[in-house]
């Protein structure tokens, strides 16, 4: 074998394995390109006995078991339902008049360090309060509401219960009110004066130190973020938006920045949409456009977002890691929806079977394998192969010649 033939079987067996390396290194890129989030999610219904499941809301206790508030059209009831085990059981909390709309009842749940449940809901035009303790509900009314009032509450870390409503004036104002309840008393205040028409939806969470923080929609002027500090309200906007009947979701992550899912109708578009505040600035995107309605938002473990959404009639599910959102639909229509992630991150979510107005839960057992690790490279990598493919077919095809 001469020199030049000798020369030449080197360089191909270099470039060989150049192609080799180069080639699964792309193929790497793809796969993860191309990987989906692949749940499999499980289905099952709570209540059935009638129109039921009317905004619901869902909270998970320290033993990941799920909790469900709702309301049932029909005999106009606020009912509860919790699941221990394999078995599901559900109980009436009160009965009395409820706007009959899609706000229904208003209601909101959060469950105490002992995993007692307390829901604030309207009923009979009187924002309401529950508290189940040894067995029996105790119920209070703590202030008059408009029928069609939404309601948020949250619990602070001696299980005092703070809530956010709507108040009504004669047209065209109303107010956006908070109440807390601490040594047996409420005391109650306004946080900002909202113009009618608009429903004043909000949203609460407390921070580590017990401060109350609230969304909510102003009317032509969009979406609004509110902090007490200091015995003093701080008021801002967040998105210059429109929106009337679904509320938006806030919650605070380790660092008690606010994070809120709400939807935009400005040009009857209903787009998903997520704002986050850091270091002063709010940042906002779009997280799923058009044709979205009911929405609830959770944090994981690393302060990611979740949220669980109504899109034209189907229930879906949308999650954000790296910097990339996933969406996925999960299989079952939906009307109201509400999220909560357990002690793993993965849902759980509550919902109404549009068509046969069933309260319905979902969640998974497990999250999805994570994609192929893509390793450390610069651009030199793609580039080089890509070069080295191309001098191989020339070199090849003049030495057979």
């Amino acid at each position: 074998m001469d020199d030049l033939t000798e020369g030449w079987f080197a360089v191909r067996r270099v470039l060989h394995k150049s192609l080799i390396v180069g080639s699964l290194f792309l193929l790497i890129i793809l796969l993860n390109t191309l990987y989906v989030s692949a749940l499999t999610w499980t289905i099952e219904t709570v209540d059935s006995a009638g129109p039921t499941g009317f905004y619901n809301d869902i909270a998970l206790d320290s033993s990941d078991n799920p909790h469900i508030s709702y309301f049932e059209l029909d005999v106009e009831s606020l009912k509860y339902a919790s699941k221990r085990g394999a078995t599901w059981t559900s109980e009436t909390v009160d009965t009395g008049y409820l706007f009959p709309g899609p706000l229904a009842g208003g209601g909101s749940l959060a469950l105490d360090s002992g995993g007692n449940p307390h829901i604030s809901y309207v009923m009979d035009e009187s924002l309401k309060y529950a508290c189940k303790r040894g067995g029996v509900w105790s119920i209070e009314i703590v202030d008059i509401v408009t029928p069609y009032s939404v309601t948020s509450i949250a619990l602070d870390s001696s299980d005092n219960p703070h809530i956010s409503y709507q108040y009504p004036y004669p047209e065209p104002i109303e107010d956006l009110k908070y109440a807390v309840k601490r040594d047996g008393i409420w005391t109650t205040e306004t946080v900002d004066t909202v113009r009618f028409p608009q429903f004043t939806l909000s949203s609460i969470a407390l921070d580590s130190s017990g401060s109350p923080h609230i969304s909510y929609y102003y009317y032509d002027i969009g979406l609004k973020y509110a902090v007490k500090s200091g015995g003093t309200w701080t008021l801002e906007i967040v998105d210059d938006t429109v929106a009337f009947f679904y509320p938006p979701s806030l919650a605070l992550d380790l660092n008690n920045n606010p994070h809120i899912s709400y939807i935009d109708e400005k040009d009857l578009n209903l787009d998903l949409k997520y704002a986050v505040k850091s270091s002063g600035a709010w940042s906002i995107e779009t997280v799923d456009p058009g044709k979205c309605y009911f929405n609830s938002l959770a944090l994981d473990l690393s302060g990611n977002p979740h949220i669980s959404y109504q899109d034209d009639g189907w229930l879906k599910y949308a999650s954000k890691s790296g910097g990339t959102w996933i969406t996925e639909t999960v299989p079952a229509g939906s009307f109201y929806t509400s999220l909560a992630l357990d002690s793993s991150d993965n849902p759980h979510i509550s919902y109404q079977d549009p068509g046969w107005e069933d309260l319905m839960y979902a969640t998974v057992a497990a999250p999805p394998p994570p994609p192929p690790a893509v390793p450390e490279f610069d651009l030199a990598i793609p580039i080089i192969t890509s070069i080295a493919t191309a001098v191989y077919l020339t070199i090849s095809k003049r030495y057979k010649k």
